[in-house]
This record gives structure tokens, C-alpha cells and sequence, in this order.
């Protein structure tokens, strides 16, 4: 279960609870567009709500002009380099009309070929460019992808969410690095999503994400699980009941504040009339969920043996 189908399982569970994340992340859009582009890391459990924080934000950025693009890290085997990259150039370039799309592209057209293999088809003949083996090759595409989107910024400027990041290749994260460094004058800002867990297993892609954290103008953020106030709200919202406070202390003890799980468990609780039953300090006894089952298996692979 990727992040992106964690937020569709909580899609009837109401946004709640991250307001300050939400309003940092929006003051970050809006230096955005003053051309002082950023890029700001999510990291949290599954299930913590780290895409729909980005779905919100990415309502936002539309409202106030941006163009948002999203490009989602693959979990499976088989994806080609600069997955997530891909999606965001596709989307970029079919939304473009032919005019404003070569003048974007220029001369690096041909180096952003190697990544978006349909591009050649679109624009027809285009020269070949060097294979991206050598060092010096890859700078050349990275800085060739680099200026179309400048240019494309140009136009109005552009929030990028990358989701999924700790399934991203490592030419995903190589390119990411150098979008960072290049940004502070850029109308851009990027947003990546990831499971701290996943992405501390994985030491080469740690070492990456924690070098582009701590570049200027870098925004980290960490998610934990919501409080009794958000609990409580977030009951009322999707069951339309005032919860007693020892139903939210309950709940908030066996779920830890994880929106995914709070949503499976007040909907199975409000189907089965039990939402005024728990008497304070009682366990709710809820069964486990399929989808909830997958997310704590998740969580389990990258205990340590011992435990």
C-alpha cells in the first residue's frame, strides 16, 4: 500500500489537525512566487497523512495561480530512471501548448529526450545526445531539465510534489539535489513525501534526502499522530457525534493519532452503535482492518530482529 492509496483509504476522513504544517507549507508557497523557491520535506509513519497534506497544499497553489504537478515514486520493480521526474515533464509537456513548449525545451530538448522518451514523438526529429553514463553527460541533462522548468516557471510558477520518496531511485534523488541548489531565485517549490522508517533503512538514499535537508531555504517537517482536540473534531466531522472524553482518550491510545487509523476505527465503531459505550480506561477491542493490517506490516519489516 503506497502513501498516495493510504490517503485514498482516509479519503472520507476529514482534513484536521495540521493547520501549523499547512501553514507553514503555505507561507513557503507564497515566497514561492516571489521567486525564493524551496523545497520542503514530509516525512512521518504510513498513514499519518503526509499526501493529503500535500493535496491540500496543492489546492492552494492552484488557487492562487500556481501550476501543480505531482510525480509518485514506485514501490515495484521495473520503473525506468526518474520515475516520479517523468510524470512531472509529461504532464508539463501536454499541457503546453507546441509554441511555448520548444521555446521552453531550447536547446536541451534533445538531453530531456533521454528522460521523456515520448517527448521525440511529440516534437518530431531531434538530434541525439549524449548517453547519460558519464558524469559530465548527466550534469548536461540535470542542467537542461533544470532550465525547462525555470522556463516554464516563467509562465507561472510551479509546486512539484514528489510522493513516495523513500521508493525513489537514486538518479530520482541525484536530480532532485541539484533542483535544490538551484532554487533561490526560481518560482518553484518542491515537495517531497516520504516514510522516515523506509527512507533511514535505505543508508545511500538517507545520506542523499539529510544533505538536500540541510541546504538553505530547506523545509522539513515531521508528522505526528493528531491530538484529542483533532480527534475529537475529527469525529464529529465524519459521524456527527459530540464523542465523550474518555471515547477519544481511547481512541487516541489504541490508534496513537494516526489519521488512517482513527478513520477505519470511528467509522467501524459508529456502524456498530458502539461510539458511547467505552467506559473510561476499557479497550475498544476493534478488529484489525485489511488495509490497516498491510500498514503495521510495513512497519514491522524494519524493526529489529530482536523485537
Amino acid at each position: 500500500m503506497t502513501e498516495r492509496t493510504e490517503a485514498a483509504t482516509a479519503a472520507g476522513t476529514p482534513f484536521v489537525g495540521r493547520e501549523a504544517e499547512l501553514n507553514q507549507l503555505v507561507r513557503a508557497l507564497g515566497e514561492t512566487a516571489q521567486r525564493r523557491g524551496c523545497v520542503a520535506l514530509v516525512g512521518g509513519e504510513p498513514g499519518i497523512g503526509k499526501s493529503r497534506l500535500a493535496d491540500q497544499l496543492a489546492i492552494r497553489a492552484r488557487h492562487a495561480g500556481m501550476r501543480a504537478f505531482v510525480g509518485h515514486c514506485w514501490e515495484g520493480a521495473g520503473a525506468p530512471a526518474y520515475w516520479p521526474w517523468v510524470q512531472v515533464f509529461r504532464t508539463i509537456i501536454r499541457t503546453t501548448d507546441d509554441a511555448a513548449l520548444r521555446k521552453q525545451l531550447g536547446a536541451g530538448a534533445a538531453d530531456i529526450a533521454q528522460m521523456v522518451v515520448g517527448l521525440r514523438e511529440t516534437l518530431g526529429d531531434l538530434p541525439a545526445a549524449a548517453e547519460v553514463e558519464s558524469e559530465s553527460a548527466r550534469f548536461q541533462l540535470f542542467d537542461s531539465a533544470t532550465t525547462f522548468l525555470r522556463r516554464a516557471a516563467q509562465a507561472s510558477p510551479l509546486l512539484i510534489i514528489i510522493d513516495d520518496l523513500h521508493a525513489a531511485d537514486m538518479p530520482t534523488i541525484l536530480y532532485l539535489r541539484f533542483v535544490a541548489s538551484q532554487l533561490a531565485d526560481v518560482p518553484i517549490m518542491v515537495v517531497c513525501t516520504f516514510r522516515e522508517m523506509e527512507l533511514a533503512a535505505d543508508q545511500a538514499l538517507a545520506t542523499a534526502v539529510g544533505e538536500i535537508a540541510r541546504q538553505p531555504g530547506t523545509l522539513s517537517l515531521s508528522l505526528d499522530g493528531l491530538g484529542e482536540p483533532s480527534v475529537r473534531q475529527l469525529i464529529e466531522a465524519t459521524v456527527g457525534v459530540s464523542p465523550r472524553s474518555n471515547l477519544v482518550k481511547a481512541i487516541v491510545q489504541e490508534t496513537g493519532g494516526n489519521p488512517l487509523f482513527l478513520g477505519e476505527a470511528v467509522r467501524l465503531l459508529a456502524a456498530e452503535g458502539r461510539l458511547r459505550e467505552v467506559a473510561t480506561g476499557q479497550a475498544l477491542g476493534l478488529p484489525l482492518p485489511a488495509g490497516i493490517r498491510d500498514v503495521i506490516i510495513r512497519r514491522v519489516r524494519h524493526l529489529p530482529a530482536e523485537t
